[in-house]
């Protein structure tokens, strides 16, 4: 098994906002990379939403937000790779 991780960050001094140009390279290089890849690494996950969750946990999501549902419907901890729970769970426990 091999692991890999591509990041840019701005030179030494430079304000930490997005560059697109950056931003652009390291998501041509991933998508190169994509069809090599067997997953992602939960930690590594940036603003890739929905998409790269389900990629991290693959058929384990469906038992993690049932998890969700039961233990976090109001979803207070996401502040992370978000497991948001089920739209009923959520609905359950909304102030009226």
């Amino acid at each position: 098994m091999r692991s890999a991780s591509t990041s840019a960050s701005p030179p030494a001094g430079r304000p930490a906002t997005p560059i697109p140009t950056a931003t652009a390279w390291v998501r041509r290089g991933w998508e190169a990379l994509r069809p090599h890849s067997s997953g992602v690494y939960v930690n590594f996950l940036s603003d890739e939403g929905a998409a790269g969750v389900r990629t991290a946990y693959g058929r384990r999501l469906d038992r993690l937000v049932a998890l969700k549902d039961r233990y976090d419907p109001g979803n207070l901890f996401r502040m992370n790779a978000n497991i948001p729970p089920s739209r009923d769970a959520g609905a359950a426990t909304t102030p009226g």
